[in-house]
């Protein structure tokens, strides 16, 4: 899962953060990606969700109870979204320190990359919990 050093990251994101925590786990229905006003909220929206799902993945891989496959398919999700989530994130802050359609349209690039591999990471979860 990605690692953060920056204490002002999480500051500035918290309050959505929460809300993303938790309206994913009290309602799978909630897109809380499709809720976002602004860039910067979609992007911790994406992010809060890889979150939720890369936990709940990381827990079923080491269920004894599923398959191999299964709990290999959990990992390789994850993996493939890890790295995007990170540089998704530097995207974000690079959008605070320097705000400019370069960095905005950077951030959109790193959503749109992130999009479909936390699809994957959701569905995997959802079908490892069937």
């Amino acid at each position: 899962m990605v690692k953060f050093h920056k204490q002002e990251f999480f500051t500035s994101i918290y309050p959505l953060l929460i809300f993303v925590l938790l309206g994913t786990a009290a309602c799978q229905s909630i897109n809380p990606v499709a809720k976002a006003e602004t860039l910067e909220q979609k992007a911790y929206a994406v992010y809060g969700t890889y979150v939720v799902f890369a936990e709940k993945a990381a827990d079923l891989a080491e269920n004894d109870a599923l398959s191999r496959s299964i709990r290999l398919g959990l990992v390789n999700a994850e993996e493939r979204a890890s790295p995007v989530v990170a540089s998704l994130l530097n995207a974000v802050d690079e959008l605070t320190t320097l705000n400019n359609s370069t960095t905005r349209t950077n951030l959109e690039s790193w959503i749109d990359r992130a999009l479909p591999l936390i699809s994957d990471l959701v569905r995997s979860v959802k079908g490892a919990q069937e």
